[in-house]
């Protein structure tokens, strides 16, 4: 379920779940009119399953709804930030030094 919808993705879980109820409940709905197959009507489901999850992993790979990029800061702002808090933590130590 989770390699068909995308995995740290809510909804893409709920989809997966969904497809993955949703084509055993049509299987058994129809199993009268699927017995064209050359094999019994149960082996359907996993066939089925299995040619999905195959298909979704060579063409979507992240799975149907995809994990959202995180946003990273740039390099220039992420060293900004590490002095700016050098200099903050130098002056604690200086302050506390010289309490005492």
């Amino acid at each position: 379920m989770v390699v068909m919808g995308g995995a740290a993705n809510n909804m893409g879980v709920i989809l997966g779940s969904f497809g993955f109820i949703a084509l055993g409940r049509f299987i058994d709905f129809y199993k009268a009119e699927l017995a064209f197959v050359p094999f019994d009507v149960v082996w359907l489901y996993f066939l089925l399953l299995g040619i999905g999850i195959i298909l979704i992993q060579m063409y979507r790979p992240g799975g149907l709804i995809p994990e959202k990029p995180t946003s990273t800061l740039s390099s220039k702002k992420l060293q900004k930030m590490a002095g700016s808090r050098r200099e903050v933590s130098s002056s604690k130590t200086r302050d506390s030094t010289s309490d005492g």
